[in-house]
């Protein structure tokens, strides 16, 4: 599906579980960047968010409540059988972003207005390298790494993992 989408970030509003990890790996496969979004971050916020970074598409309305939400304008409302319902920009934009540009994470946002941090896929790429080179194969509990981690190393050549 992200083949089909305009240029741009993915905004992935997604919990972390096992049938998040598909539209995670999906956009990620297609070198596409993904932003983050907690679910259960505000709706008035996760629209500022969509409206303030204009992502080419917004997966993951199924999570935290955003099924309910009218897409904003410049977006239709599409659904995908392979990531449900998502939000499909209609315009293009006159900038894009980096081509290494992997992940973006929000920040906790002490000003209750979380910003985006870029991970560049040479970073992802180098820091699941030193992970899976200090771990040499050991198999840790979920929480000792970040779940970025743990998928980074595994498309990078399937070292263990939880």
């Amino acid at each position: 599906v992200y083949e089909t989408l305009p240029d741009g970030v993915i905004l992935a509003r997604t919990a972390i579980t096992v049938p998040a990890i598909p539209r995670y790996l999906a956009a990620i496969a297609e070198g596409r960047a993904v932003a983050l979004i907690d679910p259960e971050l505000s709706n008035q916020t996760f629209m500022d968010l969509v409206r303030r970074y204009r992502p080419a598409a917004v997966v993951g309305l199924d999570d935290g409540g955003a099924a309910t939400l009218q897409p904003p304008t410049g977006y239709a409302s599409v659904t995908d059988e392979r990531v449900g319902g998502l939000w499909r920009r209609e315009t293009s934009l006159d900038v894009l972003p980096n081509t290494d540009l992997a992940v973006l994470l929000a920040t906790s946002g002490s000003t209750g207005n979380p910003k985006l941090v870029r991970l560049s896929r040479s970073a992802v790429h180098a820091n699941a390298l030193a992970i899976a080179d200090a771990l040499d194969g050991a198999r840790l509990p979920k929480y000792w790494v970040t779940a970025e981690d743990l998928l980074a190393r595994r498309q990078e050549g399937g070292a263990p993992g939880p």
